[in-house]
């Protein structure tokens, strides 16, 4: 009884005038919130020691069955931000369609997994071009010799950032993003980031008239280090070395941590060997990443989450000069994935993951007015495509009158496969005036197939009023 006139007093309606008074004031009961969940929501998970006989008892393959076990601890569904693995499992298994859920006061419920969750990183979008005007990169020289260069490179907001005093809940998001980069005489480079990748570092190096470095402008990630942390906060190095032959090589260092409770953090660390030689530039980059709580991206500490992973990538990629205003880039990325299970997670037993990513591109410069830059690229962004994990997704059983959990072996595999079209213009009309225009076609997002097809354009006009 002092259960329910809790909830009843949780749920019920302020009538009273706002401000009054939050504690005493005049409240009426709200039957329908009053049934629905109440706190935080947890899904049970199997025991670990009935885990270990069912598969002795069960064997391999994509069947499901149904185990007898009343469930253990719960784990909470706060966070399901989920990179592209997880996403395909939500899609590829039905019974997380029905996934039991246990409320703050142990009540059951039915719950769609996917209505929960969100995907870290939708693709490109016309709102992230946007989003990339509305930041200005400030360049200072800090130290300039015959044999020696120090460059430091920041960014900030150029909007006004306003937060409501009556909305307790808001964020000041204005993180600190800052690069310093070095060069001497010897062929060496250097480069640290604070809260900012360096996806372009290598590409960069011993640039030429010939080889426009204009990649950067697609938003696709099939063009810079897919697998490099899946984030920019947190730190980066990287030092490379050229040869007067045209031999480049170097390595790259990233530790990152976004410091929050179901977050990433990663460390990974790579190496890279190019040549680079009059009209043409080729490149290999082979690399390691290690995720603490992590899959490919995946909220950490969560329901879908696993232990740990390590993921070993490698990348080739090449830009051909056609002309003085013309050249062709490509890149190809493939990743090998083993994973750790967690023992408060749904999903098990994973297998290898395998997955890659791949674009190409035709990027001009100077076609209209000097100082301009035009690009077309068709891409596919990361994507699974090999491997299958256990999950075991919680039901009541009627009959028992009890927590059943359903096995089933579900592929990781999307039963689709997003490829996106790019297009881009961009000019500096003056020092502190910019224009931009970005087109972006994406087929089957996300590597849904039943999704339907997606554009987005926009066309802008940035001012810097020299705030620095």
């Amino acid at each position: 009884a002092t259960e329910v006139a809790e909830i009843l007093k949780k749920s019920a309606t302020d009538l009273g005038a706002p401000g009054v008074d939050s504690i005493f004031g005049a409240g009426g009961l709200n039957i329908e919130a009053a049934l629905a969940p109440i706190g935080i929501i947890t899904a049970p998970i199997e025991e670990e020691e009935e885990e270990e006989e069912e598969e002795e008892e069960d064997g391999s393959g994509d069947s499901s069955d149904e185990s007898g076990s009343s469930g253990g601890a719960g784990v909470a569904l706060a966070a399901l931000v989920l990179g592209g693995v997880g996403y395909a499992l939500i899609r590829n298994n039905p019974d997380l369609d029905e996934t039991l859920v246990l409320d703050e006061y142990g009540r059951t419920y039915e719950l769609d997994l996917e209505t929960r969750i969100s995907v870290r990183n939708p693709g490109p979008s016309a709102e992230s071009v946007l989003q990339e005007l509305d930041t200005e990169q400030v360049n200072e020289t800090l130290i300039q010799r015959s044999d020696f260069k120090l460059t430091a490179s920041y960014r900030f907001d150029q909007r006004t950032s306003y937060l409501d005093p009556y909305i307790d809940d808001q964020e000041d998001d204005q993180t600190v993003k800052m690069q310093l980069t070095a060069f001497d005489q010897t062929g060496a480079q250097y480069a640290f980031g604070f809260n900012q990748r360096l996806p372009s570092f290598f590409n960069n190096m011993g640039a030429s008239q010939n080889l426009p470095l204009t990649t950067g402008f697609f938003r696709s990630d099939a063009f810079s280090a897919p697998v490099m942390g899946f984030s920019n906060l947190g730190y980066h190095s990287s030092v490379g070395f050229r040869s007067e032959t045209g031999w480049q090589s170097g390595l790259a260092f990233s530790s990152v941590d976004d410091e929050m409770r179901h977050g990433l953090k990663s460390e990974s660390s790579s190496f890279h060997l190019g040549l680079k030689q009059k009209g043409f530039r080729v490149g290999l980059q082979l690399g390691f990443l290690e995720e603490d709580g992590n899959l490919l991206g995946g909220a950490s500490h969560g329901a879908l989450s696993v232990s740990r992973a390590q993921t070993v990538f490698g990348a080739a990629r090449g830009d051909i000069a056609l002309n003085n205003h013309w050249s062709m880039v490509g890149q190809y990325t493939h990743g090998v994935t083993w994973a750790d299970d967690y023992a408060a997670s749904l999903v098990s037993d994973f297998s290898t993951i395998e997955s890659n990513s791949w674009g190409f591109g035709l990027l001009g410069r100077d076609l209209l007015s000097k100082g301009d830059a035009f690009g077309v690229a068709l891409s596919q962004p990361l994507r699974t495509i090999d491997g299958d994990a256990r999950v075991s997704t919680p039901y009541w059983n009627q009959s028992i009158g009890g927590i059943n959990f359903n096995t089933r072996r579900t592929s990781l595999v999307p039963d689709g496969t997003e490829h996106s079209i790019e297009l881009f213009y961009r000019k500096s009309i003056s020092k502190n005036v910019r224009f931009i225009s970005y087109l972006v076609y994406r087929d089957q997002p996300l590597h849904e197939h039943k999704t339907e097809s997606h554009a987005s354009v926009v066309s802008a006009i940035s001012w810097g009023f020299g705030m620095h």
